[in-house]
């Protein structure tokens, strides 16, 4: 398996596509995207070459005190993409959506 981070310098895409020619047919890259914009280039790319991929976006709160009280404080949130390397070439290889799920 394969993680991708944040700190790209705005080559997510290169990063992405190296990594996925390094892993095997079955492996996995989950790639965690905090900028909208290395989220919508990644998609661009996974639509593009038609590769299947599962996206989570999780919202991060770290616990605070404000006088007798105690509150979660929002911090950034984050996309997670998980992108299987299919036995298939990627063109056969399905959707951007999980089996099961229908487009809207």
């Amino acid at each position: 398996m394969q993680y991708l981070s944040e700190g790209s310098s705005g080559n997510i895409t290169k990063i992405f596509e190296y990594s996925y020619g390094r892993i095997r047919k079955g492996g996995r890259i989950v790639a965690n995207i905090a900028t909208l914009e290395n989220f919508q280039a990644l998609m661009a790319y996974l639509r593009e070459n038609k590769l299947h991929c599962e996206v989570i976006q999780a919202n991060i709160s770290r616990l605070d005190s404000i006088s007798m009280y105690t509150r979660f404080v929002p911090l950034d949130q984050i996309y997670i993409i998980k992108v299987r390397k299919s036995q298939l070439p990627p063109a056969h290889a399905g959707g951007l959506f999980r089996e099961g799920q229908h487009k809207s």
